[in-house]
C-alpha cells in the first residue's frame, strides 16, 4: 500500500526542529508510528506528483531515527518542503494502524 504524504507537522525548537508527523488524505501517523511500518514494508510512504519520491526511515549516530526522502535534485519534493498541516484539524490513524 502506497501512502501519499501531504503536510508534515513539526515539533521542537527553532534549531531542534524535527518532523513529529506525516499525514495525506484521511490519514496521518507519527514518526514512531511511521518507520516500523516503513521497515516492516507494510506501509510505503511518498511524495510529489508521480509518487516518485520514497520518504524512508534513517538513523542518526546517536541511535535516533528520522524520515527522510531518497535524494535527488527537486527539492521541493523534499519531506521538510511540504506545507504544515492545519492546526485544529483532527486526522484519525488509518483504520485498524493505530
Amino acid at each position: 500500500m502506497g501512502l501519499l504524504v501531504t503536510c508534515i507537522t513539526k515539533s521542537g525548537g527553532n534549531e531542534l526542529e524535527h518532523i513529529a508527523h506525516i499525514e495525506g488524505a484521511g490519514w496521518r501517523y507519527t514518526v514512531a508510528q511511521a518507520i516500523p511500518r516503513i521497515r516492516a514494508d507494510a506501509t510505503a510512504f511518498y511524495t510529489g506528483k508521480r509518487h516518485q519520491r520514497a520518504v524512508r526511515a534513517s538513523s542518526h549516530e546517536g541511535g535516533g531515527e528520522y524520515l527522510r526522502t531518497t535524494p535527488d535534485h527537486v527539492f521541493s519534493d523534499n519531506l521538510l518542503a511540504l506545507p504544515a498541516c492545519s492546526r485544529g484539524v483532527v486526522v484519525a490513524s488509518v483504520a485498524g494502524n493505530p
